[in-house]
Protein backbone atom coordinates (compact mmCIF):
# COMPACT_ATOMS: atom_id res chain seq x y z
CA UNK A 1 0.00 0.00 0.00
CA UNK A 2 0.94 3.50 -0.69
CA UNK A 3 -1.35 5.84 1.55
CA UNK A 4 0.98 8.99 0.50
CA UNK A 5 2.59 9.41 -2.76
CA UNK A 6 5.92 11.47 -2.36
CA UNK A 7 7.13 13.61 -4.90
CA UNK A 8 11.22 13.05 -5.08
CA UNK A 9 14.03 14.16 -7.30
CA UNK A 10 17.93 14.24 -6.83
CA UNK A 11 18.60 17.39 -9.33
CA UNK A 12 17.51 20.55 -7.09
CA UNK A 13 19.15 23.80 -6.26
CA UNK A 14 18.44 25.19 -3.39
CA UNK A 15 15.83 27.25 -3.94
CA UNK A 16 12.14 27.53 -2.82
CA UNK A 17 9.42 25.28 -5.07
CA UNK A 18 8.12 27.34 -7.57
CA UNK A 19 4.65 25.44 -6.96
CA UNK A 20 2.94 22.88 -5.56
CA UNK A 21 -0.49 21.12 -6.12
CA UNK A 22 -2.50 18.62 -3.79
CA UNK A 23 -5.19 16.19 -6.16
CA UNK A 24 -8.08 16.05 -3.57
CA UNK A 25 -8.78 12.01 -3.05
CA UNK A 26 -11.77 10.81 -1.53
CA UNK A 27 -12.10 6.78 -0.82
CA UNK A 28 -15.15 5.04 0.96
CA UNK A 29 -15.13 2.32 3.44
CA UNK A 30 -18.21 0.36 3.46
CA UNK A 31 -17.96 -1.40 6.76
CA UNK A 32 -20.01 -0.55 9.94
CA UNK A 33 -18.98 -0.76 12.93
CA UNK A 34 -21.27 -3.32 14.95
CA UNK A 35 -21.69 -1.47 18.76
CA UNK A 36 -23.58 -3.27 21.58
CA UNK A 37 -22.96 -5.42 24.75
CA UNK A 38 -24.41 -9.05 24.97
CA UNK A 39 -23.21 -11.72 27.32
CA UNK A 40 -20.75 -9.65 29.02
CA UNK A 41 -18.65 -9.10 25.98
CA UNK A 42 -18.90 -5.36 24.61
CA UNK A 43 -17.79 -3.99 21.38
CA UNK A 44 -17.36 -0.13 20.89
CA UNK A 45 -17.17 1.60 17.85
CA UNK A 46 -15.25 4.25 18.37
CA UNK A 47 -14.93 7.87 17.01
CA UNK A 48 -11.88 7.25 14.80
CA UNK A 49 -13.08 4.43 13.16
CA UNK A 50 -11.46 1.69 15.19
CA UNK A 51 -13.54 -0.85 17.15
CA UNK A 52 -12.75 -2.07 20.34
CA UNK A 53 -13.80 -5.50 21.95
CA UNK A 54 -13.93 -5.56 25.91
CA UNK A 55 -15.56 -7.92 28.50
CA UNK A 56 -15.83 -11.28 29.85
CA UNK A 57 -17.94 -13.66 27.89
CA UNK A 58 -20.80 -15.44 29.93
CA UNK A 59 -21.30 -17.34 26.91
CA UNK A 60 -19.87 -19.29 23.74
CA UNK A 61 -22.53 -18.13 21.29
CA UNK A 62 -22.54 -14.12 21.04
CA UNK A 63 -23.38 -11.81 18.45
CA UNK A 64 -23.60 -8.49 17.86
CA UNK A 65 -24.44 -6.54 14.77
CA UNK A 66 -25.49 -3.59 13.05
CA UNK A 67 -28.18 -3.94 10.00
CA UNK A 68 -26.77 -2.00 6.96
CA UNK A 69 -29.42 -2.16 4.86
CA UNK A 70 -28.00 -1.10 1.71
CA UNK A 71 -27.01 -2.72 -1.76
CA UNK A 72 -23.70 -4.27 -2.17
CA UNK A 73 -24.16 -4.69 -5.57
CA UNK A 74 -24.49 -8.14 -6.54
CA UNK A 75 -22.12 -10.19 -8.48
CA UNK A 76 -19.35 -7.79 -7.65
CA UNK A 77 -16.57 -8.63 -5.83
CA UNK A 78 -15.74 -6.98 -2.07
CA UNK A 79 -12.90 -7.80 -0.23
CA UNK A 80 -13.28 -6.96 4.55
CA UNK A 81 -9.94 -6.54 5.78
CA UNK A 82 -8.57 -5.48 9.61
CA UNK A 83 -4.99 -4.53 10.65
CA UNK A 84 -4.33 -6.93 14.00
CA UNK A 85 -5.39 -10.47 14.70
CA UNK A 86 -8.40 -11.42 16.56
CA UNK A 87 -8.80 -13.34 19.48
CA UNK A 88 -9.19 -17.05 18.77
CA UNK A 89 -12.96 -17.66 18.80
CA UNK A 90 -13.66 -14.85 17.21
CA UNK A 91 -15.07 -13.08 13.66
CA UNK A 92 -15.89 -9.94 12.32
CA UNK A 93 -18.31 -10.67 9.13
CA UNK A 94 -20.11 -9.37 6.35
CA UNK A 95 -23.28 -11.43 5.85
CA UNK A 96 -25.76 -11.58 2.73
CA UNK A 97 -29.34 -11.64 3.08
CA UNK A 98 -31.74 -12.00 0.28
CA UNK A 99 -35.20 -9.85 -0.35
CA UNK A 100 -36.96 -11.79 2.04
CA UNK A 101 -34.51 -10.70 4.79
CA UNK A 102 -33.19 -14.55 4.67
CA UNK A 103 -29.23 -14.87 4.97
CA UNK A 104 -27.80 -16.70 2.36
CA UNK A 105 -25.79 -19.60 2.43
CA UNK A 106 -22.08 -20.18 1.43
CA UNK A 107 -20.75 -17.00 0.40
CA UNK A 108 -18.99 -15.12 3.63
CA UNK A 109 -16.90 -12.02 4.13
CA UNK A 110 -15.26 -13.48 7.41
CA UNK A 111 -12.07 -12.44 9.36
CA UNK A 112 -11.11 -14.65 12.28
CA UNK A 113 -7.80 -15.01 14.15
CA UNK A 114 -6.77 -16.99 11.37
CA UNK A 115 -7.66 -14.82 8.70
CA UNK A 116 -7.04 -10.91 8.22
CA UNK A 117 -8.23 -10.69 4.84
CA UNK A 118 -11.53 -12.26 3.02
CA UNK A 119 -12.86 -11.99 -0.63
CA UNK A 120 -15.99 -13.12 -1.75
CA UNK A 121 -18.14 -12.18 -5.12
CA UNK A 122 -21.88 -11.54 -3.92
CA UNK A 123 -24.94 -13.69 -5.14
CA UNK A 124 -27.10 -12.00 -7.76
CA UNK A 125 -29.91 -12.47 -5.32
CA UNK A 126 -28.09 -10.35 -2.71
CA UNK A 127 -30.34 -7.63 -1.24
CA UNK A 128 -28.65 -6.17 1.56
CA UNK A 129 -25.81 -6.55 4.14
CA UNK A 130 -25.39 -7.04 7.77
CA UNK A 131 -21.83 -6.18 9.31
CA UNK A 132 -21.37 -7.97 12.26
CA UNK A 133 -19.33 -9.24 15.42
CA UNK A 134 -19.42 -13.22 16.29
CA UNK A 135 -17.70 -14.82 19.30
CA UNK A 136 -17.80 -18.64 20.05
CA UNK A 137 -14.48 -18.44 22.68
CA UNK A 138 -15.04 -20.41 25.68
CA UNK A 139 -17.08 -18.90 28.73
CA UNK A 140 -14.65 -16.85 30.92
CA UNK A 141 -13.07 -15.75 27.95
CA UNK A 142 -11.71 -11.74 28.41
CA UNK A 143 -11.41 -10.29 25.32
CA UNK A 144 -9.42 -6.70 24.78
CA UNK A 145 -8.36 -5.15 22.09
CA UNK A 146 -8.58 -2.35 19.02
CA UNK A 147 -9.21 -2.90 15.39
CA UNK A 148 -9.80 -1.23 12.18
CA UNK A 149 -11.63 -2.88 9.37
CA UNK A 150 -12.17 -1.93 5.70
CA UNK A 151 -14.68 -3.40 3.42
CA UNK A 152 -13.97 -2.34 0.00
CA UNK A 153 -14.62 -3.25 -4.00
CA UNK A 154 -12.09 -5.79 -5.48
CA UNK A 155 -10.01 -8.66 -4.75
CA UNK A 156 -7.25 -6.59 -3.11
CA UNK A 157 -7.87 -5.08 0.42
CA UNK A 158 -7.18 -1.36 0.43
CA UNK A 159 -5.80 1.21 2.57
CA UNK A 160 -8.05 1.61 5.70
CA UNK A 161 -9.71 4.47 6.02
CA UNK A 162 -12.85 5.08 8.52
CA UNK A 163 -15.97 3.87 7.62
CA UNK A 164 -17.96 6.11 5.33
CA UNK A 165 -16.45 8.70 3.30
CA UNK A 166 -12.98 10.17 3.70
CA UNK A 167 -11.23 12.95 1.60
CA UNK A 168 -8.11 14.44 2.29
CA UNK A 169 -7.94 17.36 4.29
CA UNK A 170 -11.03 16.54 6.49
CA UNK A 171 -10.08 18.12 9.31
CA UNK A 172 -9.50 21.11 7.86
CA UNK A 173 -5.89 21.21 7.51
CA UNK A 174 -3.19 19.51 5.03
CA UNK A 175 0.49 19.38 6.12
CA UNK A 176 3.33 19.91 3.46
CA UNK A 177 6.39 18.04 4.66
CA UNK A 178 9.46 19.09 2.52
CA UNK A 179 12.68 17.34 3.46
CA UNK A 180 16.08 16.46 1.88
CA UNK A 181 16.87 12.33 1.69
CA UNK A 182 17.22 12.44 5.54
CA UNK A 183 13.56 12.12 7.76
CA UNK A 184 15.59 11.22 11.26
CA UNK A 185 14.15 14.22 13.38
CA UNK A 186 16.67 16.55 15.13
CA UNK A 187 17.32 16.11 18.49
CA UNK A 188 18.12 18.78 21.29
CA UNK A 189 21.26 18.20 23.60
CA UNK A 190 20.23 16.60 26.88
CA UNK A 191 21.21 14.68 29.61
CA UNK A 192 19.73 11.30 30.71
CA UNK A 193 20.52 8.58 33.10
CA UNK A 194 24.16 9.71 33.41
CA UNK A 195 24.46 10.18 29.49
CA UNK A 196 25.24 13.67 27.81
CA UNK A 197 23.87 13.86 24.19
CA UNK A 198 25.01 16.67 22.65
CA UNK A 199 23.48 17.89 19.04
CA UNK A 200 26.32 19.42 17.07
CA UNK A 201 24.15 20.96 14.52
CA UNK A 202 24.92 19.00 11.16
CA UNK A 203 22.63 15.99 12.30
CA UNK A 204 25.51 14.23 14.36
CA UNK A 205 25.50 13.54 18.19
CA UNK A 206 28.19 13.29 20.56
CA UNK A 207 27.56 10.77 23.66
CA UNK A 208 29.68 11.15 26.68
CA UNK A 209 29.30 9.59 30.59
CA UNK A 210 28.15 5.86 32.27
CA UNK A 211 24.80 4.99 31.99
CA UNK A 212 22.29 4.66 34.91
CA UNK A 213 20.12 1.92 33.08
CA UNK A 214 19.07 0.68 29.89
CA UNK A 215 18.24 3.50 26.83
CA UNK A 216 20.18 6.61 28.69
CA UNK A 217 20.12 9.12 26.03
CA UNK A 218 18.00 11.84 23.25
CA UNK A 219 14.57 11.79 22.84
CA UNK A 220 11.69 13.55 20.63
CA UNK A 221 8.27 12.49 21.60
CA UNK A 222 5.66 12.49 18.84
CA UNK A 223 8.07 13.28 15.92
CA UNK A 224 6.13 14.83 12.68
CA UNK A 225 7.82 14.45 8.77
CA UNK A 226 8.25 11.03 9.20
CA UNK A 227 6.36 8.86 6.42
CA UNK A 228 3.71 6.48 7.13
CA UNK A 229 2.58 3.53 5.11
CA UNK A 230 6.31 3.51 2.71
CA UNK A 231 9.01 1.62 3.42
CA UNK A 232 12.13 3.36 5.26
CA UNK A 233 15.84 2.44 6.16
CA UNK A 234 17.64 3.26 9.50
CA UNK A 235 21.45 3.86 9.50
CA UNK A 236 23.58 4.66 11.49
CA UNK A 237 26.94 5.79 10.28
CA UNK A 238 29.96 7.36 12.00
CA UNK A 239 30.28 4.40 14.72
CA UNK A 240 30.73 0.69 14.65
CA UNK A 241 30.12 -0.23 17.93
CA UNK A 242 27.43 -1.43 19.94
CA UNK A 243 27.26 0.30 22.78
CA UNK A 244 25.36 2.84 21.33
CA UNK A 245 21.65 2.81 19.12
CA UNK A 246 20.31 4.88 17.14
CA UNK A 247 16.10 3.54 17.80
CA UNK A 248 12.66 4.88 16.01
CA UNK A 249 9.58 3.50 17.64
CA UNK A 250 6.12 3.98 17.69
CA UNK A 251 2.70 2.75 19.20
CA UNK A 252 0.22 0.68 16.86
CA UNK A 253 -3.51 0.70 17.13
CA UNK A 254 -3.68 -1.91 19.48
CA UNK A 255 -1.34 -0.19 21.99
CA UNK A 256 1.49 -2.27 21.31
CA UNK A 257 4.81 -0.49 20.91
CA UNK A 258 7.00 -1.37 17.88
CA UNK A 259 10.83 -0.76 18.48
CA UNK A 260 13.43 -0.27 15.66
CA UNK A 261 16.80 -0.49 16.56
CA UNK A 262 19.98 -0.09 14.76
CA UNK A 263 23.51 -0.79 15.79
CA UNK A 264 25.61 0.21 12.60
CA UNK A 265 23.87 -2.70 10.67
CA UNK A 266 21.00 -0.51 8.60
CA UNK A 267 17.08 -2.19 9.24
CA UNK A 268 14.15 -1.37 6.97
CA UNK A 269 10.70 -1.08 8.45
CA UNK A 270 7.37 0.41 7.70
CA UNK A 271 5.42 2.61 10.06
CA UNK A 272 1.69 1.53 9.54
CA UNK A 273 -0.88 3.92 8.99
CA UNK A 274 -2.67 4.94 12.29
CA UNK A 275 0.32 4.60 14.38
CA UNK A 276 1.41 7.38 17.23
CA UNK A 277 3.16 8.25 19.63
CA UNK A 278 6.05 8.12 17.28
CA UNK A 279 10.26 8.79 18.55
CA UNK A 280 13.36 8.69 17.79
CA UNK A 281 16.45 8.46 19.94
CA UNK A 282 19.93 7.92 20.32
CA UNK A 283 20.79 6.18 23.72
CA UNK A 284 23.35 3.90 25.22
CA UNK A 285 21.42 0.49 24.76
CA UNK A 286 22.61 -1.10 28.22
CA UNK A 287 23.21 -0.19 31.97
CA UNK A 288 26.72 0.94 33.07
CA UNK A 289 28.10 1.36 29.64
CA UNK A 290 30.77 4.41 29.72
CA UNK A 291 31.04 6.50 26.40
CA UNK A 292 33.50 8.75 25.62
CA UNK A 293 32.84 11.10 22.71
CA UNK A 294 31.04 8.47 20.42
CA UNK A 295 29.29 10.38 17.79
CA UNK A 296 26.92 9.01 15.61
CA UNK A 297 25.28 10.07 12.38
CA UNK A 298 21.30 8.58 12.38
CA UNK A 299 19.61 8.77 9.02
CA UNK A 300 16.05 7.57 7.85
CA UNK A 301 14.99 7.54 3.93
CA UNK A 302 12.77 6.49 1.48
CA UNK A 303 13.26 3.05 0.32
CA UNK A 304 14.99 -0.41 0.97
CA UNK A 305 18.78 1.14 0.53
CA UNK A 306 20.70 2.67 2.91
CA UNK A 307 22.80 5.57 1.19
CA UNK A 308 25.34 8.00 1.90
CA UNK A 309 24.55 10.10 4.89
CA UNK A 310 22.80 13.69 4.38
CA UNK A 311 22.00 15.75 7.47
CA UNK A 312 18.23 16.23 7.90
CA UNK A 313 16.18 18.85 6.57
CA UNK A 314 12.73 18.21 7.05
CA UNK A 315 9.81 21.27 7.52
CA UNK A 316 6.08 21.09 8.21
CA UNK A 317 3.82 23.47 6.78
CA UNK A 318 0.56 23.59 7.67
CA UNK A 319 -2.31 25.16 5.12
CA UNK A 320 -5.63 25.93 6.34
CA UNK A 321 -8.23 24.87 4.24
CA UNK A 322 -11.43 27.19 6.19
CA UNK A 323 -13.27 24.23 6.25
CA UNK A 324 -13.08 22.68 2.72
CA UNK A 325 -12.00 19.73 2.44
CA UNK A 326 -10.01 18.17 -1.10
CA UNK A 327 -12.40 15.44 -2.69
CA UNK A 328 -12.82 13.44 -5.90
CA UNK A 329 -15.50 11.56 -7.83
CA UNK A 330 -14.60 8.17 -9.46
CA UNK A 331 -14.89 9.87 -12.88
CA UNK A 332 -11.07 11.60 -12.01
CA UNK A 333 -12.88 15.01 -10.81
CA UNK A 334 -10.94 16.31 -8.55
CA UNK A 335 -10.52 19.59 -6.16
CA UNK A 336 -6.88 20.79 -6.53
CA UNK A 337 -4.81 23.05 -3.92
CA UNK A 338 -2.14 25.01 -5.21
CA UNK A 339 0.90 26.68 -3.62
CA UNK A 340 2.66 29.15 -5.66
CA UNK A 341 6.12 30.54 -5.56
CA UNK A 342 4.74 33.25 -3.60
CA UNK A 343 2.86 31.21 -1.23
CA UNK A 344 -0.45 32.41 -2.42
CA UNK A 345 -2.72 29.13 -1.75
CA UNK A 346 -5.66 28.59 -4.11
CA UNK A 347 -8.07 25.79 -3.88
CA UNK A 348 -9.75 24.98 -7.03
CA UNK A 349 -13.26 23.64 -6.22
CA UNK A 350 -14.91 21.24 -8.78
CA UNK A 351 -16.74 18.67 -6.05
CA UNK A 352 -19.57 19.92 -3.65
CA UNK A 353 -20.01 17.76 -0.27
CA UNK A 354 -24.16 18.19 0.40
CA UNK A 355 -25.57 16.83 3.63
CA UNK A 356 -28.94 15.97 4.41
CA UNK A 357 -30.60 17.22 7.42
CA UNK A 358 -32.80 14.75 8.36
CA UNK A 359 -35.51 11.88 7.01
CA UNK A 360 -38.42 14.15 8.87
CA UNK A 361 -37.42 16.78 5.98
CA UNK A 362 -38.02 14.42 3.29
CA UNK A 363 -33.90 13.80 2.29
CA UNK A 364 -34.63 10.35 1.43
CA UNK A 365 -34.22 8.13 -1.89
CA UNK A 366 -37.93 8.93 -3.67
CA UNK A 367 -39.70 7.96 -6.20
CA UNK A 368 -41.00 11.71 -7.56
CA UNK A 369 -39.14 11.95 -11.07
CA UNK A 370 -40.22 11.12 -14.43
CA UNK A 371 -39.78 7.46 -15.29
CA UNK A 372 -40.35 5.98 -11.66
CA UNK A 373 -36.55 6.18 -10.52
CA UNK A 374 -35.37 7.07 -7.11
CA UNK A 375 -34.10 10.73 -6.63
CA UNK A 376 -32.41 12.65 -3.65
CA UNK A 377 -33.77 15.80 -2.47
CA UNK A 378 -30.60 18.39 -1.82
CA UNK A 379 -32.73 21.30 -0.77
CA UNK A 380 -35.11 23.64 -1.78
CA UNK A 381 -32.55 26.05 -3.18
CA UNK A 382 -31.10 24.65 -6.64
CA UNK A 383 -27.15 23.67 -6.38
CA UNK A 384 -26.91 23.30 -9.46
CA UNK A 385 -28.01 25.04 -13.07
CA UNK A 386 -31.47 24.60 -14.18
CA UNK A 387 -32.07 21.51 -16.30
CA UNK A 388 -30.05 18.43 -16.25
CA UNK A 389 -26.28 17.39 -15.75
CA UNK A 390 -24.95 14.16 -16.21
CA UNK A 391 -22.43 12.97 -13.92
CA UNK A 392 -21.03 11.16 -10.95
CA UNK A 393 -21.44 10.84 -7.34
CA UNK A 394 -19.99 9.17 -4.02
CA UNK A 395 -22.78 8.34 -1.25
CA UNK A 396 -21.76 7.38 2.39
CA UNK A 397 -25.08 5.27 2.84
CA UNK A 398 -25.36 3.96 -0.61
CA UNK A 399 -22.50 2.43 -2.29
CA UNK A 400 -21.65 1.98 -6.18
CA UNK A 401 -25.12 0.84 -8.61
CA UNK A 402 -23.33 0.57 -11.80
CA UNK A 403 -22.31 -2.01 -13.81
CA UNK A 404 -19.03 -1.54 -13.73
CA UNK A 405 -16.57 -1.91 -10.85
CA UNK A 406 -16.69 1.78 -9.21
CA UNK A 407 -18.64 3.39 -12.01
CA UNK A 408 -21.27 5.50 -10.31
CA UNK A 409 -23.51 6.99 -13.29
CA UNK A 410 -26.18 9.59 -11.87
CA UNK A 411 -27.55 12.19 -13.42
CA UNK A 412 -28.20 15.64 -11.63
CA UNK A 413 -31.25 17.28 -12.02
CA UNK A 414 -32.14 21.18 -11.22
CA UNK A 415 -35.37 23.08 -11.76
CA UNK A 416 -36.57 26.68 -10.08
CA UNK A 417 -37.50 25.17 -7.11
CA UNK A 418 -34.94 22.39 -5.75
CA UNK A 419 -32.25 20.48 -6.76
CA UNK A 420 -31.79 16.27 -6.31
CA UNK A 421 -29.75 13.37 -7.63
CA UNK A 422 -31.70 10.91 -9.60
CA UNK A 423 -30.13 7.68 -10.31
CA UNK A 424 -31.74 6.07 -13.37
CA UNK A 425 -29.90 2.28 -11.83
CA UNK A 426 -32.47 2.44 -8.76
CA UNK A 427 -36.34 1.88 -9.20
CA UNK A 428 -39.01 2.85 -6.68
CA UNK A 429 -39.53 -0.59 -5.81
CA UNK A 430 -35.91 -0.79 -4.73
CA UNK A 431 -36.23 -1.67 -0.74
CA UNK A 432 -32.80 -0.95 -0.75
CA UNK A 433 -32.39 2.46 -2.66
CA UNK A 434 -34.17 4.23 1.21
CA UNK A 435 -31.19 5.94 2.56
CA UNK A 436 -32.25 8.08 6.20
CA UNK A 437 -31.41 11.93 6.61
CA UNK A 438 -27.76 12.51 7.20
CA UNK A 439 -26.20 10.84 4.31
CA UNK A 440 -23.67 12.86 2.50
CA UNK A 441 -23.19 13.25 -1.18
CA UNK A 442 -19.78 14.38 -3.17
CA UNK A 443 -21.29 15.82 -6.64
CA UNK A 444 -19.45 17.35 -9.03
CA UNK A 445 -19.64 21.53 -9.39
CA UNK A 446 -21.30 22.20 -13.34
CA UNK A 447 -18.36 25.47 -12.65
CA UNK A 448 -15.44 25.15 -10.73
CA UNK A 449 -15.05 27.24 -8.09
CA UNK A 450 -11.10 29.20 -7.43
CA UNK A 451 -11.45 30.12 -3.36
CA UNK A 452 -8.21 32.22 -2.21
CA UNK A 453 -6.71 30.71 0.94
CA UNK A 454 -4.13 31.75 3.64
CA UNK A 455 -0.93 32.31 2.52
CA UNK A 456 1.79 30.21 4.13
CA UNK A 457 5.93 30.60 3.76
CA UNK A 458 7.18 27.79 1.95
CA UNK A 459 10.77 26.51 3.07
CA UNK A 460 13.98 26.42 0.30
CA UNK A 461 13.92 23.01 -0.81
CA UNK A 462 16.83 21.37 0.61
CA UNK A 463 19.84 20.28 -2.47
CA UNK A 464 20.60 18.05 -4.34
CA UNK A 465 17.48 15.66 -3.01
CA UNK A 466 14.10 16.69 -2.49
CA UNK A 467 11.22 14.69 -0.88
CA UNK A 468 7.82 16.57 -0.45
CA UNK A 469 4.53 15.07 0.34
CA UNK A 470 1.22 15.63 2.40
CA UNK A 471 1.11 13.87 5.96
CA UNK A 472 -2.96 12.45 4.91
CA UNK A 473 -4.09 9.61 6.22
CA UNK A 474 -5.51 9.81 2.67
CA UNK A 475 -3.54 9.07 -0.34
CA UNK A 476 -3.08 12.46 -2.52
CA UNK A 477 -1.31 12.49 -5.19
CA UNK A 478 1.61 15.77 -5.46
CA UNK A 479 3.53 17.44 -8.09
CA UNK A 480 6.42 19.87 -7.31
CA UNK A 481 7.81 22.39 -10.18
CA UNK A 482 11.32 23.28 -8.61
CA UNK A 483 14.81 24.90 -9.59
CA UNK A 484 17.17 22.26 -11.31
CA UNK A 485 20.58 22.41 -10.59
CA UNK A 486 22.04 22.46 -13.94
CA UNK A 487 25.41 21.23 -13.28
CA UNK A 488 23.95 18.48 -11.81
CA UNK A 489 22.04 18.11 -14.96
CA UNK A 490 24.46 18.10 -17.23
CA UNK A 491 26.34 15.45 -15.13
CA UNK A 492 23.55 13.34 -15.82
CA UNK A 493 23.16 13.87 -19.24
CA UNK A 494 27.05 13.08 -19.90
CA UNK A 495 26.66 9.79 -17.51
CA UNK A 496 24.03 8.58 -19.97
CA UNK A 497 25.95 9.67 -23.12
CA UNK A 498 29.30 7.91 -21.96
CA UNK A 499 27.39 5.03 -21.38
CA UNK A 500 25.79 5.30 -24.18
CA UNK A 501 29.19 5.42 -26.02
CA UNK A 502 30.36 2.49 -23.99
CA UNK A 503 27.32 0.44 -25.07
CA UNK A 504 27.62 0.87 -28.83
CA UNK A 505 32.25 0.63 -28.53
CA UNK A 506 31.16 -3.17 -26.85
CA UNK A 507 28.32 -3.70 -30.08
CA UNK A 508 30.33 -2.80 -32.74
Amino acid sequence: TNPNPVATASDAYAAKPLEICIKGNTRQNLWVNPSGTRNGITVTSNGDGSVTLSGTSTSNNIWIGYKQRYNLRPGSTYTLSVDNTLPSGTAFFVEPRDAGGVAITGPLLELVSSKKTSTVTLPSNTAYVNCLFYSVASVGTTLSGTYRVMLNEGSEPEPWCPPGLNSVGDDGSVKIVTAGKNYFPRLSSTTSKGVTVTANGDGSYTLNGTSSATDAGAIALDVSGIPKGHELTLSDYGYDGTAVKVQVYFKNIDGAMTYIDVFKTPKTFTIPEGATGIAARVVVATANETVNNVTVYPQLELGSTATAYEPPTVTTTPIDLDGHALNSLPDGTRDELTIDATGAVTLTKRVVAETAPSEASGYVWTSDVPGGSASFALGNTPRVPSGTQVGHILCDKLPPRSENLKELSYIIVASNKRSYVRNPAITSTDTAATVAGGATLLYPLATPQTIPLTSVTLPTLPSPNITVYNDSDVPSDITVEYVQDINIVLDNLNAKIAALNIAQSISS
